[in-house]
């Protein structure tokens, strides 16, 4: 039984900031298309990968950059930059450096840490909200 109240208050503090979460998703997902813009335009020969002697491109076009972005961007712990080519001796490699370090920066610390908060914040505003006295 104890399982089962521990999933309500979970779901509830997922629920209670929904439009909150939205809205922050949204954001992120217009912040994430500005970098995938700028990938798109000049970034772009670091997303291709060599496999068996083919090659696979993950930015050859506008949607399959931004969906890239939106699935290894967030999930990789480092940011987009761990999951492209290292910019290593490349002429462009001071500003991928500055696209890295940015899109680690802004996406993965500071927007992903406002969904964070906002989750732990529903689930402490729903413990003060309990009656902390009965009366006998």
């Amino acid at each position: 039984m104890w399982s089962i109240s521990t999933l309500r208050t979970v779901l509830r503090s997922v629920t209670h900031n929904g439009r909150r979460l939205l809205l922050t998703f949204l954001m992120t997902s217009v912040v994430v298309y500005i970098y995938t813009v700028l990938a798109f335009n000049f970034f772009r020969k670091f997303y291709e990968k060599e496999v068996n002697g083919s090659s696979d491109p993950k930015c050859h076009s506008m949607i399959t950059c931004f969906v890239f972005h939106m699935y290894a961007g967030l999930r990789s712990g480092g940011g987009i930059g761990d999951s492209i080519k290292d910019p290593d001796g490349d002429e462009y490699e001071l500003q991928r450096m500055i696209f890295d370090i940015t899109f680690f920066f802004f996406v993965i610390v500071i927007l992903l840490a406002i969904i964070q908060g906002l989750i732990i914040d529903s689930r402490n505003w729903r413990f003060y909200q309990r009656p902390r006295w009965r009366r006998v």
